[in-house]
């Protein structure tokens, strides 16, 4: 019988400091990460925040202070979580 793929989903939490370019405005986000290997090698990730589905912080998110969108991106900090099991 062939065995059936299930791939292991690795979990990650991800702090991040953004700031703005244009009135310096610095503001920390923290994420919660899942990667998920395909059998082809691809990886997909998805990003949560407080337990809901989360654009990437790269996704031109405007400073919450002036409105711009010339906003840096660094990460500052990442944990491993426990691994999750697809279901499949």
């Amino acid at each position: 019988m062939p065995s059936v793929w299930s791939p292991t989903v690795e979990q990650f939490e991800e702090h991040y400091q953004l700031s703005c370019r244009r009135c310096g405005h610095r503001w920390p986000l923290v994420y919660t990460v899942r990667r998920q290997m395909e059998p082809d090698g691809d990886s997909q990730e998805v990003y949560f925040r407080r337990g809901l589905p989360a654009s990437s912080p790269w996704a031109g998110r405007p400073c919450p202070r002036c409105a711009d969108q010339r906003v840096d991106v660094r990460m500052t900090h990442r944990r491993p979580l426990p691994p999750l099991r697809s279901a499949g």
